[in-house]
């Protein structure tokens, strides 16, 4: 046999045993990140739901303080949509929400369309620990293509992600801790923020 033969062989071999792991991998990816933060989830929760409110703590947009950010629909709750179109660090994508029950949890529908085309499923949840304390629960979930699949056994996509998620939901902190002191409480009609 050849030298070449042998390289060529090695190579497949090689090959062969990569797409074998990587078809291997788990199929989803789950993304979670909680914090307890000092406020009521009235106060919390339409940060979340009110998507003009995520200038105010979304970490992205630090990667890139010249996105693009359409809204339309709705101001809040189902049917509002997020549009942004950034550097390749933010890439391309939309939000719209599809579940929000005032003030426990908001469901999003995500779609990236760059650098690389996929779709997640986003949760917020606002579990009340104290009538000034809340816990709020940030999740990510999503099919892993083959692509995906290889880019994970490379990224720690769980580190990457989640440690956005924590840099966001601190930030999440200081926005609502920077609402005037009586703005944290709800009215007792509505048991709403004002």
């Amino acid at each position: 046999m050849t030298t070449f033969l042998i390289v060529c062989l090695a190579l497949a071999l090689v090959l062969a045993v990569l797409a074998l792991l990587i078809s291997r991998r788990p199929d989803q990816y789950t993304v979670t990140r909680s914090r307890a933060i000092a406020a009521p989830a009235a106060a919390l929760f339409p940060l979340v739901s009110e998507f003009a409110r995520w200038a105010s703590w979304t970490p992205w947009l630090a990667d890139d303080p010249q996105v693009v950010v359409t809204l339309s629909g709705p101001p809040a709750g189902v049917g509002a949509h997020y549009r942004w179109r950034g550097n390749k660090r933010v890439g391309e994508g939309t939000m719209a929400i599809r579940d929000s029950q005032a003030p426990s949890h908001v469901r999003i529908d995500l779609v990236f369309l760059k650098p690389f085309a996929s779709q997640g499923d986003v949760h917020f949840t606002f579990v009340r620990v104290t009538d000034a304390s809340t816990v709020v629960t940030w999740t990510m979930h999503g099919r892993c293509t083959f692509v995906a699949k290889l880019m994970h056994l490379l990224i720690n996509m769980d580190a990457m992600i989640g440690g956005k998620f924590a840099t966001g939901l601190a930030s999440m902190e200081a926005a609502v801790l920077a609402l005037p002191q009586g703005s944290l409480v709800p009215t007792a009609a509505s048991g709403s923020i004002p």
